[in-house]
């Protein structure tokens, strides 16, 4: 899972990011490239990928379970 960061600037190119208005949001990773997270969105009906830039997102932890 990542976080979308809550730093992105109001104004210029990143307003046009997809993930603009999802600020704060957590997505799950399906693929980690060389240019960003693939995240595939739960609002959107179709199967299609979306990249979301390393430095606009953190990556999660994931909890681990624990063993009986």
């Amino acid at each position: 899972m990542i976080t979308i960061k809550t730093t992105l600037k109001k104004y210029g190119d990143e307003t046009r990011l997809w993930y603009f208005g999802h600020q704060g949001e957590q997505f799950p990773v399906v693929l980690d490239t060389k240019e960003g997270y693939l995240v595939q969105r739960e609002d959107c009906e179709t199967t299609k990928l979306y990249l979301v830039k390393h430095k606009h997102a953190v990556l999660m932890e994931p909890e681990e379970e624990p063993e009986a």
